[in-house]
């Protein structure tokens, strides 16, 4: 059992401060799986900067490719968390 299934088990519903913490933590760890040394969530888009040669050949056309950093322009409707959890799905196809 992780970590935040033992805490909400424990204490119930976490507040929205700690979900977005878990939900911050699981972003770090899976940013550093996949070689993104900053990931930059902007009210308009999101840069992911890679290790080099890192950078993933995606075939998604909402993802542009600027060296070894790849870009999704998001308009400023959902939570910048919701957005980044999107654009890692995004990388995973």
């Amino acid at each position: 059992m992780d970590l935040e299934e033992e805490t909400a088990r424990r204490f119930g519903d976490p507040p929205r401060a700690a979900s977005d913490f878990f939900a911050l933590a699981k972003l770090r760890l899976d940013c550093k799986r996949r070689g993104i040394v900053r990931l930059d969530v902007g009210p308009e888009a999101i840069a992911a900067t890679f290790l080099p040669g890192r950078a993933p050949k995606s075939r998604s056309k909402a993802l542009q490719h600027k060296g070894d950093r790849l870009v999704y322009a998001r308009g400023q409707d959902e939570e910048p968390i919701a957005r980044a959890e999107e654009f890692m799905e995004l990388l995973r196809k």
